[in-house]
């Protein structure tokens, strides 16, 4: 006697969703007649683990056409697909949705919107939707989504006035999310005193156990120039748990001190914590900074036979700019073949960037043509591609090739964003803009200028004297030692 057991439809679709295994999930569900939100839900979140984005949407509007109306656990599932495809029109249609079902101040599904419009590069569409939440239905979900969004798009000193919002809202205190993601706003500016301001709070509130703040913290001072308080927070620390080590393994890194940084790292493994891949984007990114190639490449062995770590972008990225300050060339594009043989995720803008960076410094214009060729197509709107190889044909002198990336800069409407810069002074942001004429204190820059100009020309000046009757004195030693 043969026995069948009876497995339910929604513990199949559960047991699919686990399995990462979209494709059955799929057939489950199309041999099931009553389907119902639930089921949908692990439906779409099974795809959404595969990163099967497009059909996540096709799912979505099969069931706004014959299946139940979508809920507040459907919408942030489908607005996670439109945000990974950067779909602002279907990001619009389901923002309609969900303001018909009155959905638009659920925490989950308004964070999710918020997200997606981020993604999407519309920040003024989250910044209504977020000002049109009443007060009183505002939840550290909305601005945290609020804080991230605008750190994600480089808006940091939006990150420091809604974190100032946040903080004159009554009954909204800030979690270690919004903490680490002001820290890191702070600490990408160059916002010292707002970091330690940001300090202050985390010491009086009982912040400072939690590892992930601290970590955010140290990486504050580090790249705020203040390595001495960032050996302060790890040597004060009294947990610490990988991110906090791989926090002081980068400022190390960056500060110049790569034996420190190596050092840092053992003393991790022999703390019996396992690195991951970020510990090694680190030690390598140490290496290239002060142009250990040997190190580095042992390193880049190492995480693969001992750690069992597939080398990713990231860390190609790093040994190819180290290939490249080498003037080893050839061996940094033999490496990224191979590498992307291996993995074609590999086909980088970081990579290919990091290559045809080494190009250009090597000459190396043939070479550089290939590589920025797969530039143009993977990152068709990156300007600095356009411009890194017009001036490599201008180096070569080749200008008629020149002139033809020139002319493909102004067709495809690419403009330079121009540079900017900020100081903070007794707390107070003073934003520098490339060509802005609007400054309120224009004249008094040009006049320091033009001062600091003038002493350094003076000074050059004396130094030259000062060398060439050097230079007369030791000529003149030099003529008596052989008479």
């Amino acid at each position: 006697m043969v026995a069948f057991i009876i497995i339910p439809h929604r513990f199949t679709l559960r047991l699919c969703n686990h399995l990462h295994n979209a494709t059955t999930a799929t057939l489950v569900q199309k041999t099931k007649s009553d389907d119902d939100a639930y089921s949908y839900c692990l439906l779409l979140r099974a795809h959404l683990r595969d990163g099967n984005h497009n059909q996540v949407l096709e799912l979505y509007d099969q069931m706004r056409a014959s299946g139940p109306q979508p809920n507040k656990f459907v919408f942030p599932l489908v607005l996670k697909a439109c945000a990974k495809l950067s779909s602002l029109s279907h990001t619009q249609r389901i923002h309609a949705c969900v303001v018909k079902m009155s959905l638009t101040c659920d925490p989950h599904v308004a964070s999710a919107m918020l997200s997606a419009y981020f993604k999407c590069d519309h920040a003024e569409a989250a910044h209504l939707l977020f000002d049109r939440i009443p007060h009183d239905r505002s939840n550290i979900v909305h601005w945290t989504a609020m804080l991230v969004g605008c750190a994600n798009m480089g808006s940091y000193l939006d990150v420091l006035s809604l974190f100032s919002r946040m903080m004159m809202t009554r009954g909204m205190k800030p979690n270690e999310f919004t903490l680490s993601t002001t820290l890191s706003a702070c600490s990408r500016s160059g916002m010292l005193g707002s970091g330690r301001g940001l300090h202050a709070y985390i010491i009086r509130h009982g912040f400072t156990t939690d590892a992930f703040v601290l970590s955010a913290l140290l990486d504050m001072y580090a790249k705020c120039a203040s390595l001495q308080h960032s050996c302060i927070i790890f040597d004060g620390a009294t947990h610490r748990d990988a991110a906090l080590w791989n926090s002081m393994i980068m400022a190390y890194g960056m500060h110049g001190f790569p034996e420190k940084a190596f050092s840092a790292f053992e003393g991790m493994v022999k703390s019996g914590l396992r690195p991951d891949k970020v510990t090694f984007v680190h030690l390598l990114s140490a290496c290239s900074h002060t142009g250990l190639l040997d190190k580095g490449l042992g390193y880049l062995k190492t995480m693969g036979s001992k750690y069992g770590i597939q080398p990713s972008e990231d860390h190609y990225a790093c040994i190819v700019d180290l290939l490249g300050r080498h003037g080893r060339v050839e061996d940094a594009e033999k490496l990224v073949r191979s590498g992307m043989m291996m993995n074609k995720k590999l086909l980088d803008g970081a990579v290919l960037g990091a290559l045809l960076h080494a190009c250009r410094i090597h000459g190396k214009t043939d070479v550089g043509k290939a590589v920025a060729e797969k530039l143009f197509k993977l990152e068709p709107g990156n300007v600095g591609n356009y411009v890194m190889m017009s001036n490599m044909y201008a180096e070569a002198g080749r200008w008629e090739e020149m002139r033809q990336v020139r002319d493909a800069i102004k067709e495809k409407g690419l403009k330079k964003r121009p540079g900017c810069s900020w100081i903070e002074v007794e707390k107070q942001v003073h934003i520098f803009v490339a060509g802005d004429l609007n400054h309120p204190k224009l004249a008094d820059m040009h006049s320091a200028i033009e001062s600091l100009d003038a002493q350094m020309r003076f000074d050059c000046q004396y130094k030259d004297r000062h060398l060439e009757q050097t230079k007369d004195c030791r000529e003149g030693i030099d003529v008596l030692t052989y008479l």
